[in-house]
């Protein structure tokens, strides 16, 4: 028989079982490859581009190329590398494939795309084992700097870093001369006023320098104390570069009517002081090793002490050799089940997602004719319809669309801005205007509704701020209300980590009855926009002030959801039916 089969030149049978046995597991892992792409790659899309949406976080787009020279620095010469170990390779897919359902239930991209990362580190061990993951470490580090602050950390932040800029830039002012008055976050000069925001309170460098620094260290393998010495330094250079930017616009501009504020010319001198910054945070930590040298406090400072040695000793370190992904935990037939079972529970609340009704293409496409011509005796002022745009960094939104209307000797404005992310607090950027906050009151805006009833699911919560202004002896109240793109409102943010917890489980349970139509794109990492109302005046404002403008909200509100085609949730209030 075997000479008839040598006769025919007919393979072997292990042969036909062995190419069998090596498709079956090239199709596992294909498989597997696949659904972990499945499961992850949405919710790192997803986040990714709401942060591209925010000018501070375009640093983002360098971190897959400085994670890539990081790991061609460390990982092309390791020589011959093994499979990882079947433990650690579960429990790390175990807990990327729990937080991206933990992600799903509780609608948070930002947990999202924490998943991810771990998929990504669990995906290396599986495939080189330990020692490429510890080559790998340096690049995974890097790509953590995508994920933003917890709890809107980033955004008080913000806040902080306008304060500060434009505290000291105004006493630097003061000391060379330059006339200026500072209210809040905004200076103001007999030529012009210049609001601090984002771009000049160094947050946007901030965030881009931090990214760059760290890759840096990384990169030369400093010590972490050097480490950390370093990124203080890089810190406080920024503070500095940011308040001379401050002071560089308002000087220039004012004295020698350089644009500087606008257009190229801002862009430019950004630029010019963020390529100064680094430079200065490189000059700052050659000092550094001057003060310090490597190899003070031991012999691991900033050495590689490991491929040193193999150097002396005449040993040659082979380029890196992996093992077929068809002979590691990646092929295996439990991770094709988990992440199988993974796929379907994110997939059952994401069947019938609408698709957004209210996104800025679509707001910009309104015209002047949206706004209802009177209500509550506030009549539309003709020709008042006014489209803005402003910088991308802006605290009050690239773009804005706003009326005027009229009652007696009385004007006030309502506006719509976008886009934002996630809740928008107004309260920080009237307090940046010089605005002192005296009352804040979260509120039901719908037809009869009070503080003490229920507004989920109808007119939602929005924000009453009461104020007044010193230096004018002015008064000021603003109402608004904040929706995400289907124009379904985005309650204030809970305190309480419970409530919070709460309420998006509720909603997961929402969407999971109506395959998603319900209850999603309610985190803060969605794409919003906002409608204000803001009135001026000399004297305090009564109750029943307060009453006319909720119903002048709700109206022009009802006419915008009518126009976008948002639903009948929002219902117009008939005259004296405000509570």
């Amino acid at each position: 028989m075997s000479s008839i089969a040598a006769t025919l030149d007919l393979p072997e049978s292990s042969e036909v079982e062995r190419k069998s046995s090596g498709a079956f597991a090239t199709f596992q892992a294909a498989a597997s490859l696949l659904l972990v792409a499945v499961a992850h790659l949405p919710f790192l899309y997803v986040y990714c581009k709401s942060l591209l949406a925010l000018p501070q976080y375009e640093y983002i787009l360098a971190l897959p190329i400085f994670a890539g020279i990081l790991v061609y620095g460390r990982a092309w010469r390791l020589g011959s590398l093994n499979r990882g170990a079947t433990g650690p390779t579960v429990a790390l897919f175990l807990i990327s494939a729990l937080l991206v359902c933990v992600a799903t239930v509780f609608d948070s991209p930002w947990l999202g795309a924490i998943s991810g990362l771990w998929a990504i580190l669990a995906g290396v061990y599986a495939w080189g084992g330990r020692k490429l993951t510890l080559a790998f470490l340096p690049a995974w580090i890097v790509l953590w700097l995508i994920v933003r602050l917890p709890f809107d950390s980033d955004t008080r932040l913000i806040q902080e870093l306008q304060s500060i800029a434009a505290r000291r830039a105004s006493i630097l002012l003061h000391n060379i001369g330059q006339p200026h008055i500072l209210q809040g976050n905004v200076i103001e000069t007999p030529e012009k006023v210049y609001a601090v925001e984002e771009a000049c309170s160094g947050v946007q460098s901030l965030f881009a320098i931090t990214a760059c620094t760290v890759f840096f260290v990384l990169w030369s393998r400093m010590a972490w104390w050097r480490s950390l010495l370093i990124l203080v330094v890089a810190w406080w250079w920024v503070w500095a570069a940011n308040v001379a930017r401050v002071i560089l616009v308002t000087y220039l501009n004012s004295n020698f009517n350089i644009p500087v504020d606008t257009g190229w010319m801002h862009d430019a001198l950004g630029l010019g002081l963020f390529g100064v910054t680094l430079l200065l945070i490189y000059s700052s930590g050659r000092f550094l090793w001057f003060v310090l040298p490597f190899g003070i406090l031991g012999k691991r400072d900033g050495i590689d002490t490991e491929q040193l040695a193999a150097t002396k000793a005449g040993q040659d370190i082979l380029p890196t050799s992996l093992p077929r992904v068809t002979e590691t935990s990646l092929a295996s037939a439990w991770l094709i089940l988990l992440y199988l079972s993974v796929v379907c529970f994110l997939l059952l609340p994401q069947i019938r997602v609408p698709t957004a009704t209210a996104s800025p293409t679509r707001l910009e496409s309104l015209d002047a004719n949206l706004a209802i011509p009177e209500a509550a005796g506030w009549v539309l002022v003709p020709g008042s319809h006014k489209r803005e745009e402003r910088k991308r960094d802006s605290q009050w939104g690239a773009y804005s669309q706003a009326w005027r209307y009229r009652k007696g000797e009385r004007e006030l404005v309502v506006s719509i801005d976008y886009p934002f992310m996630g809740w928008h607090d107004l309260g920080t950027c009237y307090a940046g205007g010089g605005w002192a906050l005296n009352s804040r009151e979260q509120t039901p805006f719908e037809p009869g509704a009070t503080a003490d009833s229920p507004a989920e699911g109808t007119g939602g919560t929005g924000v009453i701020l009461r104020m007044q202004k010193p230096a004018e002896k002015d008064f000021g109240i603003v109402l608004f209300q904040v929706f995400n793109g289907r124009m379904t409102p985005l309650s204030p943010p809970q305190s309480n980590v419970f409530k919070i917890l709460a309420e998006r489980l509720s909603r997961y349970r929402e969407r999971l009855l109506t395959f998603g139509a319900a209850g999603a794109d309610l985190n803060s990492q969605t794409q919003t926009f906002q409608i204000q109302i803001f009135l001026q005046d000399h004297a305090p404002f009564t109750p029943q002030d307060e009453r006319d403008l909720r119903q002048l909200y709700t109206s022009f509100r009802a006419r915008l959801a009518g126009v976008l085609g948002a639903g009948e949730q929002f219902v117009a209030a008939p005259a004296g039916e405000m509570p």
